[in-house]
């Protein structure tokens, strides 16, 4: 009788076993069939954002490219993730002006002045990203690993300062912090986002059968400078 039950348990885990392996191979077979219907851009799209902490924005990023774009240069795809970048570190920047008028209310030296730090902190940030985004395009004569040398540097700054800019509010006041978090978030993740992209670009690019021309490609002119300006353009 207790031969006849383990002999019954054996037969279960079997059949058990055999049934989730049936199952693992026809999602894998599934999966390589979605893969392959994609288009090598959308191919190199999945393998980039795969490598990034963020990969749903990444793929809200870099995947309107792949779609729209004609272009075949792959340093499309740092400029796009730099420019979203951008739009987003804005709202940070303008989101300091709402907390201005929220604690106007407030006498304390140090909240303003935390206030106005992050504000130009912010701005610093934005000029980084300027400046990485001319690197992209730019017609000198340095090297491709000094120019994305440079642009890890840039984009770490930016990192640097979106950071310095909440440890300022925090000191002051922990409610500053908490909405600048809000207002920081997406541009966080971006930042991050990009730094992935530009260590990984080349090579996966390179892997699906993509151009990957020297330095320079050509390129749009860049967007507008902030350099000088306090208000950055909406």
């Amino acid at each position: 009788m207790a031969g006849t039950a383990v002999v019954s348990v054996l037969s279960l885990i079997l059949v058990v076993g055999v049934a989730l392996a049936v199952v693992a191979v026809v999602n894998k077979s599934s999966s390589g069939l979605s893969t392959e219907n994609l288009s090598p851009k959308m191919k190199a799209v999945a393998t980039l954002c795969s490598e990034t902490d963020y990969q749903q924005e990444c793929q809200d990023t870099l995947g309107k490219i792949a779609q729209n774009s004609t272009s075949e240069d792959p340093k499309e795809f740092i400029k796009s993730a730099i420019m979203a970048t951008v739009e987003e570190v804005k709202k940070g920047f303008n989101l300091t002006d709402t907390l201005s008028v929220e604690s106007a209310g407030n006498n304390s030296s140090l909240v303003k002045m935390s206030i106005e730090d992050c504000k130009d902190l912010l701005q610093f940030a934005v000029q980084e990203l300027q400046a990485s985004y001319s690197t992209v395009g730019d017609s000198d004569e340095r090297t491709q690993e000094e120019r994305v040398a440079d642009i890890n540097t840039w984009l770490s700054a930016v990192i640097s300062y979106q950071q310095s800019c909440l440890d300022g509010l925090g000191e002051a006041d922990p409610k500053l912090k908490e909405t600048m978090e809000g207002g920081l978030d997406a541009a966080r993740k971006l930042t991050s986002n990009a730094l992935a992209i530009v260590a990984g670009v080349s090579q996966v690019l390179g892997n699906f059968g993509l151009d990957s021309p020297p330095w320079p490609p050509p390129s749009p002119a860049p967007p507008p400078s902030f350099h000088g300006s306090r208000k950055l353009p909406i």
